[in-house]
């Protein structure tokens, strides 16, 4: 009988011990989930920047798309804006466009930024 009470004893021992450890994983895995999900909505932004681009390989094309382009994901609330540079001075050039996702309550918080160069060839 007294063995047994050890043996709880011990376990339970060990398992407060491993706590912290376990909710260590949990907190990782969500900030991998966030992390993910926002680097998947600012991909898929500059995504929809090159296909603007392709359609239509102007300044003006991509200007068009920077202001439709605050998106939101209803799943995980975050937000994608995008940033479009200066339309260059000489064809062919390049114009730099970015995005920033944060999430909706906290838009101070950067969850994930991409940059790309697309390629135009007038304004």
């Amino acid at each position: 009988m007294v063995e047994i009470i050890v043996a709880m004893f011990v376990l339970a021992l060990m398992s407060i011990g491993l706590l912290p450890m376990l909710l260590g994983a949990v907190r990782t895995t969500q900030s991998n989930r966030e992390l993910a999900a926002a680097t998947t909505l600012a991909g898929a932004s500059l995504d929809d920047a090159r296909q603007a681009a392709e359609l239509s390989s102007t300044c003006a094309a991509l200007t068009t798309w920077k202001t439709e382009v605050t998106t939101s994901d209803p799943v995980d609330g975050n937000v994608a804006e995008a940033t479009v540079g200066r339309c260059p001075t000489s064809f062919p050039g390049t114009i730099d466009v970015s995005v920033r996702v944060y999430p909706q309550t906290d838009p101070d918080r950067t969850l994930a930024a991409l940059s790309t160069k697309i390629v135009v060839d007038s304004t």
